[in-house]
């Protein structure tokens, strides 16, 4: 790992110091900005060309769903995240018998259930916790869905490859990513809960690539 930060400002290494100490900004680094803002100070800040991330994929999905629904372009980044969720519905929909979204979201929930019992059982803990933001994600569509027919049209829209608008990414996809403004949603979840043993510190290497995404501001969504 370099020991000097030529993409980030100031205030944002003096973060990252707190979970990578050796690693220093360039001598002309501007100062930046680290802040906590509210959901509502988001989607009025966030623009074209800013980066959103998140530890788990359905936040993104909701406020991904909620610029759209503004006419302002936004996608999740991750075409294989959404197909892999339409291959759990497709699980869930040939295991149970369902005719329409409500038997749809009850199904999932027992499905869930048993399946993240078996998971913590075989102490999987990371398959469950991504089980469980599947089953979530899955949740957020549905909302949104007026038919089963539409959920897979819906992932389609959501779940992109290409980059354009705002960019929605989980922190896994996002390495490699910069942006001038980058927003994290759920700071709560670094590290996961469900994190055990060696996978804390995994946790913790993933809010440093997140905090070093973003190259002048950082911010904090926070429930106020």
């Amino acid at each position: 790992m370099l020991s000097t930060c030529y993409r980030c400002a100031k205030r944002i290494i003096e973060l990252a110091q707190v979970i990578v100490p050796e690693i220093k900004y360039r001598p002309d680094a501007p100062d930046g900005s680290v802040q906590d803002v509210s959901e509502f100070m988001m989607f009025n800040k966030a623009k074209s060309g800013d980066l959103i991330l998140c530890r788990v994929n359905a936040p993104l999905v909701s406020v991904a769903l909620s610029f759209i629904s503004k006419g302002i372009k936004a996608q999740v980044l991750g075409r294989d995240i959404g197909k892999s969720l339409i291959s759990l519905m497709n699980k869930i929909t040939k295991k149970f018998t369902v005719d329409n979204i409500r038997e749809f979201l009850r199904a999932m929930v027992v499905y869930e259930a048993d399946e993240r019992a078996k998971l913590i059982a075989a102490e999987k803990y990371s398959m469950a916790a991504a089980l469980q933001d599947k089953v979530e994600t899955l949740q957020v569509i549905c909302m949104k869905a007026s038919t089963l027919n539409d959920i897979p049209k819906l992932v389609e829209e959501i779940f992109a490859d290409s980059i354009y608008g705002i960019t929605l990414s989980s922190i896994h996809k996002a390495k490699g990513m910069e942006a001038d403004n980058v927003f994290i949603l759920r700071p709560d979840l670094l590290p996961h809960p469900m994190a055990r043993g060696w996978q804390v510190q995994q946790e913790m290497n993933l809010k440093y690539v997140a905090i070093t995404r973003a190259k002048n501001t950082l911010s904090f969504v926070q429930e106020f």
